[in-house]
């Protein structure tokens, strides 16, 4: 059920009438030439049970076309009108071809300048292996893509990689609007936020990232004076926004190698803490690299560290000093990318 249609030669869209248009529309239709543009056959204006208006097909033989639901209509016609708000070129129905002649048909398509977005709405289940296909199309076209996917009970599969940018689509059962859960955002909020480039995927593969070291005070057991220990790392892009955070002696990946990779012990040093080295520890029966006292260098062992890293990431009373740069993916660290709506990242779908 489109929102396109072909009236005397010239494409018209439904979301762009009001009542009166519309109804007036509805009135002369049968005297004009309005022909639905997936097919030969004349279009009847009509109006959805959620008061969108779209065009039907007078009669459906020889069209291949696949009905649309209700939900489908009000979500292309939500978009259509938020782009165009936003001073995009909108087409809904577009149909496109890769460089191979692949055809693809986008539910709306939107231009600014150079850039180009595709809005595909899947409202029925859909494969791993059938999103890939379809996106694929795209990618060979050269034209971004969003999908807007309902959401089901038992989710099967939702795609969450930078590839194949898909997002869920649930109705609230209290308010029956539609909304975003991997950001809690309302549809049109989302939707508005995409276009104005709020939606990005943070971190990409060999992008320059910022890693800065969390710092605590401990008292040493041997001295009793007060030293300071690295609990661990903040990972943050060029824009400031926080990426991951990596425990001093987390499992990831060994953080005090890779903190040595761009910080030396007497860049350490000039911030009151002891050289990062292995210290032999009774409680372990093992030497490890670790933190030290800065006064007579005894080992600071990993159980204070533990606690005192909880009680910096969860109540966010962080001390971060010492920037530096490094590349994702080099040095046996990679951070894995996910999208984020502004400074938000994106949560479970379940």
């Amino acid at each position: 059920m489109p929102l396109r249609a072909i009236l005397n030669q010239k494409d018209v869209f439904s979301y762009e009438f009001d009542e009166d248009s519309w109804n007036q529309l509805k009135a002369s239709y049968k005297q004009e030439t309005l022909m639905m543009p997936c097919c030969d056959n004349k279009a009847i204006p009509k109006i959805s049970k959620l008061n969108n208006y779209f065009f039907a097909h007078a009669r459906r033989s020889g069209c291949t076309s696949a009905p649309e639901t209700f939900e489908h209509i009000f979500l292309k016609t939500l978009i259509a009108k938020i782009a165009r708000s936003l001073g995009w070129d909108v087409t809904t129905e577009k149909i496109g071809e890769t460089p191979e002649g692949e055809r693809w048909i986008a539910d709306v398509f939107c231009i600014k300048g150079k850039a180009k977005i595709a809005f595909e709405i899947q409202w029925s289940p859909q494969t791993e292996t059938e999103f890939k296909r379809r996106q694929e199309k795209y990618i060979a076209s050269g034209v971004r893509t969003a999908w807007l996917y309902k959401l089901r009970r038992n989710q099967d599969y939702l795609p969450a990689v930078y590839e194949i940018p898909a997002f869920g689509i649930q109705i609230k059962s209290d308010s029956g609007k539609m909304s975003v859960p991997q950001f809690d955002l309302p549809i049109d909020e989302f939707v508005r936020g995409m276009l104005e480039g709020k939606l990005k995927w943070r971190p990409k593969q060999n992008e320059e990232l910022i890693g800065k070291l969390i710092t605590d005070y401990n008292q040493c057991w041997r001295c009793k004076r007060r030293t300071r220990v690295i609990l661990g790392i903040g990972i943050y892009d060029k824009e400031g926004i926080n990426l991951s955070y990596l425990y001093f002696h987390g499992d990831e990946i060994s953080v005090p190698k890779f903190i040595l990779q761009h910080l030396n012990n007497s860049e350490l040093a000039k911030n009151s803490i002891a050289p990062i080295k292995p210290r032999y520890s009774n409680t372990m029966q093992e030497a490890y690299l670790s933190n030290g006292c800065f006064h007579c260098d005894a080992i600071q062992g990993q159980w204070f560290l533990r606690y005192a890293w909880v009680d910096a990431v969860y109540a966010e009373s962080k001390k971060t000093i010492m920037d530096f740069s490094f590349i994702n993916g080099h040095k046996n660290l990679r951070v894995e990318g996910k999208w984020y709506f502004g400074k938000e990242p994106s949560r479970s779908f379940r």
